[in-house]
C-alpha cells in the first residue's frame, strides 16, 4: 500500500491509520428498491455501480433495462418523498431490482451473480465495507509492530508518541464502529426472523439465503472486532513494557550513581582528615606521607570495586 510498508516508518504508520476513513451509510430496504444515504464521494457506491453494470451486461436481467420503466412510474412519487424527508437527492442512490421478479430470479449466492433482492444487495454492500477493514489488518499489524519495536529499542529515545496515541484513538474508534455495526446487524437479523413465513419455495429459499448471508456478515464483523481488540491489547502491552524498561534503566543508573558515591565517600573522608589545620597530624611532615595516603585511597577503591562486583552491584 505504501512504499515503505515492509520496514515501516512513523510516516507510514500514520498513513496506515489514516486509511481508516469512515462515513455513516443508511439503508432503506423495500420490496424491489434499495435506498442508500451516503456521502457524495462514496467509493463503495461507485464499486457496486460498476459491478452491477458489468454483471447486467451479459443477461436479460439488466439493471439499467429494469430501471427505466420503474423510474417512469415512480419518479414523481420519489421526488415528493425526498422533498418531504428533506434528503438531498445527491446523497441517495437507488438500486432498482424490478427486473429480478419471479420470472427472472437468480440464486445470488456467488459474487458473480446479480443479487436476487434489495436485502441481499444491502448485505453485500455491508459485507464489502466490513471486508475492507479485514484487508487493512495486515498493514495495521505491520505498522503498529514497527511502532512497538521502535518503542522497545534498547538505544535511543522513542519520539513517536503522537503517532502511537493516534493509533490507539483510531483503534478505539474502529472498535466503536464495529460495535455499532454488530448491533445494527443483530437488529436486522431479529427483524428478519419476524417476517412472515413465505409459502413459495423460492421465497423460502431466498429467505434462508438472507439468513445465511446475514450470519456471514456478522461473523466478519466479529473477526474485525477481535482483530482490533488484539491490536489494542498489543499496543497497551508495548506501552507497559516501555515504561517497565524505562524504570529498569532508571534503576540501573541510580545503582551506578550509588556505587560511585559509596566509592568516593571514604576517599573524601581520607582527604578531609589530612586537610585539617592541625600541626601534629601523622604523616603530615613526612616526605612519603602523600604516597602512603594515595596508596591507601587506591586500596580502598580497589577493595570497594571488587566487593560491589562480587555482589553484582556493578554490571559486567
Amino acid at each position: 500500500m505504501f512504499l515503505d510498508d515492509e520496514r515501516g516508518t512513523a510516516s507510514s504508520a500514520s498513513q496506515a491509520l489514516a486509511a481508516i476513513d469512515t462515513s455513516p451509510v443508511s439503508f432503506a430496504v423495500f420490496d424491489r428498491v434499495l435506498l442508500t444515504v451516503h456521502p457524495a464521494d462514496c467509493s463503495v457506491r461507485d464499486f457496486f455501480q460498476n459491478r452491477l453494470s458489468q454483471l447486467s451486461q451479459g443477461g436479460p436481467t439488466s439493471v439499467h433495462k429494469a430501471k427505466e420503466p420503474f423510474s417512469e412510474t415512480s419518479g414523481a412519487a420519489r421526488d415528493d418523498e425526498e422533498d418531504h424527508m428533506g434528503i438531498s437527492p445527491s446523497l441517495i442512490e437507488e438500486h432498482h431490482l424490478a427486473g429480478l421478479a419471479h420470472g427472472h430470479r437468480t440464486e445470488g449466492r456467488g459474487p458473480s451473480r446479480l443479487p436476487p433482492s434489495p436485502a441481499d444487495l444491502m448485505l453485500r454492500i455491508v459485507n464489502h465495507m466490513v471486508d475492507s477493514y479485514l484487508d487493512l489488518r495486515r498493514l495495521l499489524t505491520r505498522q503498529l509492530g514497527y511502532l512497538q519495536q521502535d518503542m522497545l529499542r534498547s538505544s535511543g529515545r522513542f519520539r513517536h508518541w503522537h503517532a502511537l496515541l493516534a493509533s490507539r484513538n483510531t483503534l478505539h474508534m474502529l472498535e466503536d464502529i464495529c460495535e455499532d455495526q454488530r448491533s445494527a446487524l443483530q437488529e436486522w437479523i431479529d427483524a428478519l426472523e419476524d417476517w412472515p413465513v413465505p409459502t413459495d419455495p423460492m421465497d423460502a429459499r431466498e429467505r434462508e439465503v438472507l439468513r445465511v448471508r446475514s450470519r456471514d456478515v456478522q461473523e466478519h464483523i466479529e473477526r474485525v472486532l477481535n482483530h482490533v481488540r488484539r491490536l489494542e491489547t498489543s499496543s497497551e502491552s508495548a506501552v507497559q513494557m516501555h515504561f517497565s524498561l524505562q524504570g529498569s534503566r532508571t534503576n540501573a543508573i541510580m545503582r551506578t550513581l550509588t556505587v560511585l558515591t559509596a566509592i568516593f565517600l571514604p576517599l573524601n573522608l581520607i582527604t578531609g582528615v589530612f586537610g585539617m589545620n592541625f600541626d601534629a597530624l601523622p604523616l603530615i611532615h613526612s616526605s612519603g606521607g602523600f604516597w602512603l595516603a594515595f596508596g591507601l585511597m587506591a586500596l580502598v577503591v580497589v577493595t570497594l570495586v571488587w566487593w560491589f562486583r562480587r555482589n553484582r552491584y556493578l554490571g559486567d
